[in-house]
């Protein structure tokens, strides 16, 4: 019989990695560490395979898996093992989540979104191409695109699912631009702007919109921006969070008046969604109002005082006497 697996992967911070510590030039360097918490509802056997098959993929590539405890505010990634479906048209699907508040990309921009969709992304499989995509997944958050890409080139037989198909285009878009290949992210994100379903993939039009910026498109960014603002209804669960994101793009642009415009839009859903907040303290001191720069900072680390941007809001207050 053939075992299937449901996987969701929350990703809090980004990957944790370690480094040997004054190494002597002569010593081996110590293997990269990354921390995993997971919670497993299926049986052992199917267990025993996925985290075997993860772990040494892993060893290929000269990283450690370190099981700890789920903390949603430390540096790890959260596996959920869950029986999979035995309907028909979900057994070609694999689940996996990352916390869409904090973000593997958050060097690169506040803007890019690190999931296709709404914090998950289903599809069941054998265990085997559920490690392997655990493993794409990882490599590409410490920036390994050379070997992530290589793995989905591999996944790409494991599945027919168009959302399977629409997924790995998505990551080789990340992994564009990661490696500062624009124009590749244009195409890659251009053809997963839409899901099989018809319905907008916010996260692409987001990351689009970041592309065309960045690949000297600044029209197409603005136009992209424009019809994220005109087409999200509100009723939107991604909706504080999608206009978070299109604020930091705005400011990239340098256009501060839209970028005040998106953060108030994603405030008058979630009052107390915590980015905006920085994102909204990032728009007031570009616009000179320290002060109220500095009350959103501190609301910030209130809120989330371990949070992916605590340490900038901690230099800003630092840099202005805060």
């Amino acid at each position: 019989m053939r075992l299937t697996v449901c996987v969701i992967f929350i990703l809090c911070l980004g990957v944790m990695t370690v480094y040997a510590d004054d190494a002597d030039d002569d010593a081996p360097a110590e293997p990269t560490a990354i921390t995993l918490s997971y919670f497993n509802a299926v049986d052992d056997t199917t267990f025993d395979r996925y985290m075997m098959e993860l772990m040494f993929g892993l060893l290929d590539y000269d990283l450690e898996l370190q099981i700890v405890d789920y903390d949603a505010d430390d540096p790890m990634v959260h596996v959920l093992l869950q029986p999979a479906t035995s309907r028909d048209d979900q057994r070609d699907n694999v689940t996996y989540m990352l916390n869409l508040l904090q973000t593997p990309f958050s060097e690169l921009s506040h803007g890019i979104a690190p999931t296709l969709t709404e914090r998950a992304v289903i599809f069941s499989a054998d265990p085997v191409p559920s490690a392997t995509f655990t493993l794409s997944i990882l490599l590409m958050l410490i920036e390994d695109c050379e070997n992530a890409v290589k793995l989905y080139d591999d996944l790409e037989v494991a599945s027919s699912s168009p959302i399977w198909r629409d997924h790995l285009i998505f990551h080789r878009g990340h992994c564009s631009l990661l490696d500062e290949e624009y124009a590749s992210a244009v195409t890659y994100f251009q053809s997963v702007l839409y899901a099989p379903t018809g319905d907008y993939y916010w996260a692409s039009a987001l990351n689009l919109s970041y592309a065309y910026l960045f690949n000297e498109q600044p029209h197409e960014a603005r136009a992209m921006l424009a019809a994220i603002g005109q087409d999200l209804p509100v009723w939107s669960t991604q909706y504080s969070e999608v206009m978070t994101r299109r604020a930091a793009l705005y400011v990239a642009l340098d256009d501060m008046p839209a970028a005040l415009e998106s953060i108030a839009a994603a405030f008058t859903v979630d009052q107390l969604y915590r980015p905006a907040f920085y994102q909204r303290g990032v728009i007031l001191a570009a616009l000179g109002d320290t002060d109220a720069a500095r009350d959103d900072m501190l609301m910030y680390l209130e809120l989330l005082p371990r949070g992916i941007y605590a340490e900038q809001a901690q230099d800003f207050l630092d840099n202005i006497g805060g």
